[in-house]
């Protein structure tokens, strides 16, 4: 294949990639008129990429997209880093004794049933909180952005898996055996991210775009959000703050770190608000679109 054979596909990939971010009834037009125009495919490139630009700056002047990247794409994306992280760490301790070294004696002895069901509803209860927080995450996310999607949500990605860069978790420390490994140290995490908050995520983003009947989901995954947040609380306090080695939960009377009796300052506290808030303002906005439709039909 010849260079400027390479470079003209490569021009057309961009156009692709860029029409893309432009409105689907806006794209057929621009694409059929470039068609019909024969304009090459340089041309036809720097056509197009003023035209997104142009879109994108008023997109911008707006405060939606700037609402959803400091307060979403940001934030919540670094917070359910920290939180998929910590979880997966504490989970292959687990996954480790009880896949790889099952033995029937768990299930004679009433003490070892006991815990396992407590692991199997608490493993579930987090998979449910994960998934809820993350699909409300995504619809708050693309109803505030709407064609800064692709850069808001984009962001939200690189903050889900970079945000834990320079941390660590009492897991890696005190089962270094089990969490270095190839698997529970790298894949399981990154499978944790992919499966439990980026898919939910773009599953949110998509309701969004339909704004059709979406009352239902969103009050159910609202109020499942709030009470997974209570009940997930100081899990997700401990992701951040024995993660980064904060001040904030130092050891409580018995000296460790880590159990029960660690102090919740106010400031910790607050932060499992951020997997809650984009809930409250998806039920807050479906609501009112709801409202408004019930009004012009009456």
């Amino acid at each position: 294949m010849s260079v400027r054979r390479l470079a003209d596909r490569l021009q057309v990939t961009l156009i692709g990639a860029l029409a893309a971010a432009l409105d689907p009834a806006e794209r057929t037009v621009v694409l059929g008129d470039l068609a019909e125009s024969k304009a090459s495919p340089a041309c036809a490139l720097r056509e197009i990429t003023g035209l997104v630009a142009r879109r994108q700056l008023a997109v911008w002047a707006e405060p939606g997209p700037w609402i959803a990247l400091l307060a979403i794409s940001l934030p919540v994306g670094a917070l359910l880093s920290h939180v998929t992280r910590w979880w997966s760490d504490a989970s292959a301790i687990y996954i480790r004794l009880y896949v790889e070294r099952f033995s029937w004696v768990y299930m004679r002895n009433p003490g070892s049933r006991q815990e396992m069901m407590e692991l199997a509803v608490g493993c579930a209860l987090g998979t449910a909180a994960l998934f809820a927080w993350s699909w409300t995450a995504g619809f708050s996310l693309a109803t505030l952005s709407r064609r800064a999607l692709w850069l808001t949500g984009g962001l939200f990605a690189l903050a889900l898996f970079a945000g834990t860069l320079g941390s660590t978790t009492t897991a890696r420390a005190g089962f270094h055996g089990v969490v270095a490994t190839h698997f529970y140290g790298l894949v399981l995490p990154r499978l944790f991210r992919v499966g439990l908050v980026l898919l939910p995520a773009l599953l949110g983003a998509r309701a969004a775009a339909r704004r059709g009947r979406v009352l239902l989901p969103v009050a159910l995954a609202g109020a499942g959000v709030l009470l997974l947040a209570v009940w997930g609380a100081p899990r997700v306090e401990g992701a951040v703050s024995y993660g980064r080695n904060t001040p904030w939960a130092g050891p409580g009377p018995d000296g460790s770190r880590g159990t029960g009796d660690d102090p919740r300052p106010i400031s910790l506290r607050l932060i499992p608000l951020g997997v809650a808030w984009p809930a409250a303002f998806a039920v807050a906005l479906t609501l009112r679109r709801t409202h408004k439709k019930h009004g012009i039909t009456h």
